[in-house]
C-alpha cells in the first residue's frame, strides 16, 4: 500500500485557518466551552498565559511547560468567564518527558467544574487523520482539527500520532483535545513543532496523548 505524506508549503497555519465541515457525533461545543479555563502564570510582573480543562471538581489538567520559569512567590490564577481563583500545582512532570501538570483550586473564592462535567480519557491511542476538537480556555474557542502522524517517525517506521495538523497561536498550550466521535479526552496540547527540509517546512502541534495522560494520572494517584 502506498503511503501519502502531507507536505505543507512555506506558510504558517494558525487556529483561524483550520476549518472542517465534519459534524461531531458528540456535541462538545456547549459542554467543553463550560469546562475550559484560562491560566495566567504571574512571574515578577510578567504573565505567561495558557489553557486548561477541568479534570475533577477542583482539579485542572494542562501543560507542564507553562510553569518551567516559575520562582518562589509567583502566582497561578485561573479564569472562567468573569470568575477567577488562585491555584497550586498538585502534580507535574518534566515537559521533555510528559508535558503534563494538574492544578488544584486553593483560594477562598473557589470556582469549580460544571456540575455535570465528567472527563473520560480515551482508552485507545489516536490514529492519523482522526477528527478532533481543540478546546482553548485562553481564546474561548472550540476548533476542529485532525490528528497528525509524527513526521520523522512516519518516514522511518510508519504512522505514530504525536500531534495535530497545523499550528496554533501561543496560549493554546494546555488545551484539551477531544475525539469528535466519542467526546473522550485524546490529548493535551504541548508545543509547536517545525520540521525543516531543504524544500519545505512541516508545521504541527505536538500533543501528549491519552496513554501518557492515563499513566500520569495513575502514577500521581489522581482519580476521575
Amino acid at each position: 500500500m502506498n503511503k501519502l505524506i502531507a507536505v505543507l508549503p512555506l506558510t504558517i497555519l494558525t487556529g483561524c485557518a483550520i476549518t472542517s465541515t465534519a459534524k461531531s457525533k458528540v456535541d462538545l461545543s456547549v459542554e467543553a466551552s463550560a469546562a475550559i479555563v484560562k491560566i495566567s502564570v504571574i512571574e515578577k510582573g510578567q504573565v505567561v498565559s495558557g489553557s486548561g480543562t477541568w479534570l475533577t471538581k477542583d482539579k485542572i489538567i494542562t501543560a507542564a511547560h507553562l510553569f518551567t520559569d516559575m520562582h518562589p512567590g509567583d502566582k497561578i490564577v485561573i479564569q472562567q468567564k468573569w470568575k477567577s481563583s488562585s491555584v497550586s500545582i498538585q502534580a507535574i512532570d518534566n515537559p521533555a518527558r510528559r508535558d503534563l501538570a494538574v492544578l488544584k483550586v486553593t483560594s477562598p473564592n473557589k470556582i469549580f467544574a460544571p456540575e455535570n462535567w465528567q472527563v473520560h480519557v480515551c482508552s485507545t491511542e489516536l490514529k492519523g487523520g482522526e477528527p478532533l476538537v481543540v478546546a482553548s480556555g485562553m481564546y474561548g474557542f472550540i476548533v476542529p482539527t485532525f490528528s497528525s502522524p509524527e513526521i520523522l517517525t512516519y518516514l522511518n517506521k510508519g504512522p505514530v500520532v504525536a500531534g495535530l495538523t497545523g499550528s496554533f497561536d501561543h496560549g493554546v498550550s494546555g488545551s484539551a483535545v477531544f475525539e469528535q466521535n466519542t467526546g473522550c479526552l485524546a490529548g493535551i496540547v504541548s508545543q509547536e513543532e517545525v520540521v525543516i527540509n531543504k524544500n519545505y517546512r512541516v508545521y504541527s502541534t505536538r500533543i501528549v496523548t491519552s496513554g501518557d495522560i492515563n499513566d500520569f494520572l495513575s502514577q500521581n494517584k489522581i482519580l476521575l
